[in-house]
């Protein structure tokens, strides 16, 4: 069981490995009904590095044994698609970083 320095620990780890980005907002006229029917759990643009300007749009995240299964689509800003084995390594400590910060948040819910 991890504490909640731990879990610090991890996140400080992360940081060091993640590039900049910034959430996307996924628009549509019934957004909810949409997005689950096209799998899409969310969408961010990658800011620096080698793959500045990437849209890495998420669809599903599934836990295998100790491992993550992500699927997503990837697209630099001419819409073109990016496949690579260092962004699914980026795309990887991105999914770890969010989920390190909502087990952070679970801890501080439950001291209350």
């Amino acid at each position: 069981m991890q504490t909640k320095n731990d879990v610090h620990a991890v996140i400080q780890d992360l940081k060091k490995k993640v590039p900049s980005f910034y959430s996307v907002p996924i628009e549509s006229d019934d957004q909810e009904q949409e997005l689950n029917e096209k799998k899409v759990i969310g969408a961010i643009v990658i800011q620096d590095g080698e793959f500045k300007d990437v849209l890495v749009v998420i669809r599903q995240i599934e836990v295998k044994g100790s491992a993550l299964q992500i699927e997503y689509n990837a697209s630099d800003k001419d819409k073109n698609d990016v496949e690579s084995e260092k962004l699914n390594v980026v795309v990887g400590d991105l999914i770890n970083y969010f989920l390190a910060l909502e087990t952070l948040e679970a801890f501080d819910k439950n001291k209350e």
